[in-house]
């Protein structure tokens, strides 16, 4: 079931719990028709105590039920966007050659909000989203990968004006072969991986991927590309890290990511037990790190160690909770990073 078709799921037993909830509340306010007695004593007190309460506890079980499965639901739509076109086989980069030059041309893309930039981006993003779900990747593993932000520049260049010399086309055909075979070698590690090393692994391919690009196109070709980039970059690996704080004591820390790792991973109770020793090594090494800050003026030194502990949590959760095939596509779609 792909996600949009859960996400529609989900929002329908959102609802139909809310609705639940809604009838089990107004079983205290709304009459009911008299009905017969059950015992011979009619009204007594203790019967009708023992009812609310029951009806109390089967509202707060509808809320508690309607919170988790907001959460999920919350979760599910980051990975769906609303408004992309549906996936076509038929389509490719080459659908945005012409619009795109014209938008070169005319200098249209340094503004996010010409129509024409809009309508590139929409379509760009898409046929990454497409991209992704064709091979199972992540959204940075397909910008990383030779058919995507590569794929785009390859077209482009193909026919930019001037033209590459034959020396500088050779160059970017190297490139591209370096790109595939980095794909290639993820590819093959990819189920033994964690998401961030997934994540990190692909910002390594891009990285090298554009320090090739820098050293053998002409300035007039690069500065062009740089525009073209901005209609996919919010996909590139350096966009798609994210980072979670939180400020509450260590116990409730404690409570609070239980809670939110198992929702994201969908763990189940004798995973989430599993899962408590990692936190606690996670939370050792997070106070660890608090205790040798000196300052925050070393902000990417502090944000790679950070990194490396969820990384080597990651790892353990791997290794540890015996994952299945439903969970591991979250766990490797999962790079955040989780601070205090």
């Amino acid at each position: 079931m792909n996600r949009a078709i859960a996400i529609s799921f989900l929002a329908g037993v959102v609802a139909g719990a809310l609705a639940v909830g809604w009838m089990a509340s107004r079983r205290d306010s709304v009459p009911r028709p008299a009905e017969p007695p059950s015992s011979p004593v009619p009204g007594d007190p203790a019967t009708a105590d023992a009812d609310l309460e029951k009806l109390r506890e089967d509202l707060r079980a509808a809320r508690e039920q309607v919170a988790s499965l907001t959460r999920e639901l919350s979760a599910a739509r980051a990975f769906v966007p609303s408004a992309a076109p549906p996936a076509d086989p038929r389509r490719g980069w080459d659908s945005l050659k012409d619009r795109l030059r014209a938008g070169v041309k005319a200098g249209r893309l340094r503004n996010d909000d010409d129509p024409l930039t809009r309508e590139l981006m929409l379509e760009a993003q898409s046929l990454l989203q497409d991209l992704a779900r064709k091979k199972g990747w992540t959204l940075h593993e397909a910008y990383a990968s030779p058919d995507g932000w590569p794929a785009l520049v390859a077209m482009y260049l193909k026919d930019a004006k001037p033209p590459l010399t034959a020396e500088e086309s050779a160059k970017l055909e190297e490139a591209l072969a370096v790109c595939r075979r980095g794909s290639e070698a993820l590819e093959a590690r990819r189920k033994d991986l964690t998401g961030l090393e997934i994540i990190y692994e692909s910002q390594l391919m891009s990285e090298v991927f554009d320090d090739a690009l820098v050293e053998f196109l002409p300035d007039e070709h690069y500065g062009i590309l740089d525009d073209i980039e901005e209609l996919v970059e919010d996909m590139s690996s350096r966009k798609m890290r994210d980072s979670s704080g939180c400020d509450l004591p260590r116990d409730a820390t404690r409570t609070k990511w239980t809670s939110e790792w198992g929702d994201i991973l969908q763990l189940r109770d004798e995973q989430k037990i599993k899962l408590g020793p990692i936190l606690e090594e996670y939370l050792d090494g997070l106070e660890a790190l608090g205790a040798e800050r000196v300052d925050d003026s070393d902000y990417e030194s502090l944000r790679q160690k950070n990194t490396a502990l969820m990384s080597g949590a990651q790892r353990r959760i791997l290794e540890r909770l015996g994952l299945d095939e439903s969970q591991l596509a979250s766990f490797r779609s999962w790079a955040v990073v989780y601070t205090r």
